[in-house]
């Protein structure tokens, strides 16, 4: 990568930070107060959280990109262990969506459930897919930052592009 870019690469960040917060205002904004008591609430909480989940992914992810190719290896760490936390999160919404969805179920119109099961299945598979992608995201991110660190490891030792050791005829080095 070409050095004269570098800060305007480093200024994308925002992009993603702007991606997060955007996704997560909305839902924030339409559910307060917190009601955790109510089951009603946190049944409507959790189909607003689920549409933005796409737009959180997509901010981490465009964040994680920024960081590889700045070799942010911290900083895509970093990343990393969010998106693993995030996995984990989303592990306790569907359970805990899934579990008000058969609560909320029992009172709704019986001519109304066809379309709220098609609702809520439509947001139980995007949880559900949302969890391999964090999962994915984190691991794989986690794994760039250790063969990163072995590449620049193995460079130092094979020296730099200025000096590199000749080797002998025998193997070793002169």
């Amino acid at each position: 990568m070409t050095a004269k870019y570098r800060p305007f690469i480093k200024a994308t960040y925002l992009v993603g930070v702007l991606l997060i917060v955007s996704a997560v205002s909305d839902p924030i904004i339409r559910s307060w107060p917190v009601r955790l008591g109510d089951l009603k609430w946190r049944f409507g909480a959790a189909g607003l959280f689920t549409d933005a989940v796409v737009g959180i992914i997509f901010g981490l992810v465009w964040l994680m990109a920024v960081a590889a190719i700045l070799d942010h290896r911290r900083t895509l760490r970093t990343l990393s262990a969010l998106n693993l936390l995030f996995a984990l999160t989303l592990c306790a919404l569907i359970v805990g969506f899934g579990l008000d969805f058969l609560q909320v179920r029992s009172s709704v119109n019986p001519q109304l459930r066809g379309s709220l099961d098609f609702t809520v299945l439509r947001a139980l598979v995007t949880i559900a897919l949302s969890i391999l992608t964090t999962g994915a995201l984190g691991v794989s991110g986690w794994r760039s930052t250790r063969e990163a660190r072995r590449v620049a490891a193995q460079d130092s030792r094979e020296g730099s592009m200025l000096y590199r050791p000749i080797q002998a005829k025998g193997g070793t080095s002169a």
